[in-house]
């Protein structure tokens, strides 16, 4: 068996822009991809940019790759789109099976590491075809292709079917939050039950290390030498991650990007964390910059609650659930990260010497 560059099976198209950056955004023309490295995976959703000026072209069949952090294969090409800086096409010639290529650079895009660049590492065109590949005869590149369908076939419908387990995990525990409450007899707004109040400015230089949460609107950040607020308490994302609720144990600080709990009106904590944690408080952000969430809104919202005597019981009930659930997800993420796993180690195998021959 010879191993060959992708140049001497391929060509590869770098990604440009259209000229002029000429865009539209009324359905006509080509869709536009520009590579970026918070795609990721997603770089062949259907693009709402299309242009009337392409420049850079994949086929139906070419090999879509991001050539910036994370680099590696995409997906394959299933329409004309035309490509911008951050991708690269790979057009394979009749010299190498499309799937077998495929596979191979899914097995390798870990291992194709670009120079370091200011802000993220890369891959250029040059670098692209002076990839090695192993270049059997056609019957057995045709027969890894196979082998590799079957199994992923398999392992594709494990991966499905654990995903819809996770998900049916977390939709049941949500269904008992939401039985407990509606089964409320008291009619209040959150305002009549606890005050949200935004928390507090504390810059970088003036944070000493300590034992007291530093909460901001992704959660506990760091640990500091002081606290705002005696715990335990809840807050919940004000800007930034709007509407994420944690619930802290101890005294904490709740930054300015944060809104706390400062008044329960001797309701129980816990389960107002759960109220509060049930309720799509995004929909309460406004601004025409950086969604925030205004607390006056929220405080007017109308919710069902239990009497106080009653309250302690049905947050330790939803605590025991939110266990069971958390136990249950771990399991099947374990799973998940398995089966993902035996993936790329079935590619490992298919392409290692001597089974190929």
């Amino acid at each position: 068996m010879r191993a060959v560059t992708l140049r001497d099976v391929c060509e590869v198209i770098a990604g440009q822009s259209p000229v002029g950056s000429s865009y539209n955004e009324d359905g006509n023309g080509i869709e536009f991809h520009q590579g970026k490295k918070r795609f990721g995976a997603d770089l062949l959703k259907r693009s709402s940019v299309f242009t009337n000026q392409p420049t850079k072209i994949a086929e139906p069949g070419d090999i879509l790759i991001s050539v910036r952090a994370p680099v590696g294969p995409v997906n394959h090409v299933d329409r004309k789109i035309c490509i911008g800086r951050g991708l690269a096409a790979i057009r394979p010639s009749e010299k190498i099976d499309i799937e077998y290529l495929f596979y191979f650079l899914r097995l390798n895009e870990v291992n194709i590491n670009g120079r370091d660049g200011a802000t993220f590492a890369s891959i250029n065109k040059t670098e692209i075809e002076s990839i090695i590949v192993p270049l059997p005869s056609p019957d057995v590149q045709r027969l890894v292709v196979a082998r590799l369908n079957t199994a992923f076939e398999k392992i594709d419908r494990a991966i499905e079917l654990t995903q819809k387990n996770i998900q049916n995990v977390w939709n049941l525990f949500n269904s008992v939050c939401r039985e407990q409450f509606e089964s409320g007899n008291l009619t209040k707004r959150i305002g009549d039950v606890i005050v949200l109040q935004r928390g507090y400015d504390l810059p970088r230089k003036e944070r000493t290390d300590g034992m007291y949460p530093l909460v901001s609107s992704s959660g506990v950040i760091d640990s500091i030498s002081e606290f705002k607020v005696v715990g335990p308490g809840i807050c919940t994302g004000r800007s930034g991650s709007v509407g994420a609720t944690f619930y802290v144990e101890n005294d904490f600080w709740p930054l300015n990007t944060t809104l706390y709990v400062k008044e329960y009106f001797g309701n129980n904590v816990r389960y107002c964390y759960w109220l509060l944690h049930g309720i799509d408080l995004k929909q309460y952000a406004g601004g025409t910059g950086v969604p925030t969430l205004n607390r006056n809104i929220v405080h007017e919202h109308i919710v069902k609650i239990s009497p106080i005597s009653e309250q302690k019981r049905i947050a330790n009930k939803i605590d025991a659930e939110f266990l069971r659930c958390q136990t249950l997800s771990t399991k099947y993420q374990a799973k998940l990260s398995y089966l993902k796993s035996l993936k790329q180690s079935m590619l490992s195998q298919a392409f290692s010497e001597g089974r190929i021959e």
